[in-house]
């Protein structure tokens, strides 16, 4: 199987690439190095992909915290201006400038958590494993 040649393909826009058409190792540590290369990829790609959801599951359940917090304030604004609720003037400037710095603040930790820097593992690690 070493003499045997690999034969040109010219590949056309969605022709199947069938393991073993390109490349065949020439030894068994260039085997064992893409097979390694291969779980890595597979077990990175499965990390990246829980991560991914793990951080759109906490992302939306921050986003319907605030949301409720931003709601139920403009509701105890309605009930006080339809006269249903008495509340000190002073007390809600402290009040409301407290939740609209509380939903911002949920904002600004949720951004930075989901963008702050790529995934920990990158493909410059691959060599160092």
């Amino acid at each position: 199987m070493k003499d045997a040649k690999v034969p040109s393909i010219e590949l056309q826009v969605g022709d199947k690439i069938e393991p073993g058409d390109l490349w065949n190792p020439n030894n068994f540590a260039e085997w064992a190095e893409r097979e390694r290369t291969k779980t890595f990829l597979a077990v990175w790609s499965a990390q990246a992909d829980h991560e991914r959801k793990l951080r759109g599951r906490c992302a939306l359940m921050i986003f319907l915290l605030a949301a409720f917090q931003s709601v139920s304030g403009i509701a105890l604004l309605v009930g006080i201006g339809l006269g249903k609720l008495e509340l000190d003037v002073e007390f809600l400037k402290i009040l409301y400038v407290a939740m609209l710095g509380e939903v911002f603040g949920l904002f600004f930790v949720v951004a930075r958590y989901l963008f702050h820097k790529p995934l920990h593992y990158g493909f410059e690690s691959l060599s160092n494993i």
